[in-house]
């Protein structure tokens, strides 16, 4: 078993949703990331109750900031557990001099 498809086994068996392995695949090769990035962003958008940090990170990647900032904010009020790592997270160092931003994880207290 190659490395992708034993992640994608870990993947579909984890109690997150996640897309059909073969969307993320055809969106990537595609349009590339951005393609990957916006094909998981539509998948979690129509989620009944949305990981607000995994959009968030979607939303990032993508370079939208208003979109970004407004999930991250969403997954502080919902108390999404994965914020923990908002400061160390590669998708959101385009954002980490933006003052908004530096709000919301001043109010996270991350260390």
């Amino acid at each position: 078993m190659t490395d992708y498809q034993l992640s994608i086994s870990v993947r579909i068996q984890s109690p997150v949703a996640h897309p059909p392995p073969d969307a993320p695949r055809a969106a990537l090769r595609a349009d590339g990331s951005r393609g990957y990035w916006s094909a998981n962003r539509t998948f979690l958008g129509k989620e009944k109750k949305p990981d607000n940090y995994r959009l968030a990170i979607c939303h990032a990647r993508l370079g939208e900031r208003e979109d970004a900032l407004s999930q991250v904010h969403q997954a502080f009020q919902k108390r999404e557990p994965d914020l923990i790592y908002l400061k160390h997270e590669p998708a959101f160092d385009w954002l980490k001099s933006d003052a908004p931003f530096q709000a919301l994880t001043k109010s996270l207290q991350l260390p």
